[in-house]
C-alpha cells in the first residue's frame, strides 16, 4: 500500500512539473513563469545596469507598476525575495534586470510599467498562456513600448532582450 502511495505521489508531482515550461512557484501555490530579462545599454554600448558604469541606472530609483483593473499598482511585497518586482544580476559579461511581469487574470494583455527614474518610464505588455484554471501562467509574447521584442515560438533560448537608453 505504501509503495502505491509513493508511486501516486510521484506521478502527481511529475504531472504538475510538466504542466508549465520553466516554472516558478509562488506562495499561493500557483506555477508562475512571468519573468523577462532586459539588458540596458547606452548608445555607446555602456552597460547602464552595472553600478560601476558612469551614468548607470540607480537600482533604488527603479519602480515597477502593474496595470490592474485600469489602475496602476506599485509592486511592493516585503515577504518576497524581490519585493519591488525586479532584480538586477550579473549574467556572463553584462548586468541584466529581471522583471517579474503582470500576471493579472482580468486583462487579456497584462501591462507592466518600468519607472527607471522620475522622468523615464517604459511599458511591457505580455501575452499570457493560462492552463489548469489559471494555476499555471506563462508568457508567450512580450512587447516593449508597443514593439514586439520576444516570442516563445522564435526566441526559445532565453527570455531576454536589449534596450538602448
Amino acid at each position: 500500500m505504501r509503495q502505491l502511495s509513493i508511486t501516486l505521489l510521484f506521478l502527481f508531482c511529475s504531472a504538475m512539473i510538466s504542466s508549465c515550461q520553466e516554472n516558478t512557484e509562488d506562495p499561493a501555490g500557483e506555477l508562475l513563469d512571468v519573468g523577462i530579462e532586459i539588458s540596458v545599454k547606452s548608445a555607446e554600448g555602456v552597460d547602464l545596469l552595472n553600478p560601476q558604469s558612469p551614468g548607470h541606472i540607480e537600482e533604488n530609483k527603479i519602480r515597477i507598476f502593474k496595470l490592474v483593473n485600469g489602475e496602476n499598482v506599485e509592486v511592493y511585497d516585503p515577504n518576497m525575495d524581490s519585493p519591488r518586482g525586479f532584480m538586477i544580476f550579473e549574467h556572463a559579461s553584462e548586468f541584466r534586470i529581471r522583471i517579474f511581469g503582470n500576471e493579472s487574470s482580468t486583462d487579456e494583455y497584462p501591462i507592466t510599467y518600468v519607472k527607471w527614474n522620475e522622468s523615464d518610464t517604459d511599458t511591457l505588455k505580455y501575452q499570457i498562456i493560462r492552463k489548469n484554471d489559471n494555476s499555471c501562467v506563462s508568457i508567450s509574447k512580450v512587447w516593449f513600448n508597443s514593439i514586439e521584442v520576444w516570442d516563445q515560438e522564435t526566441d526559445k533560448d532565453e527570455r531576454h532582450f536589449e534596450i538602448i537608453k
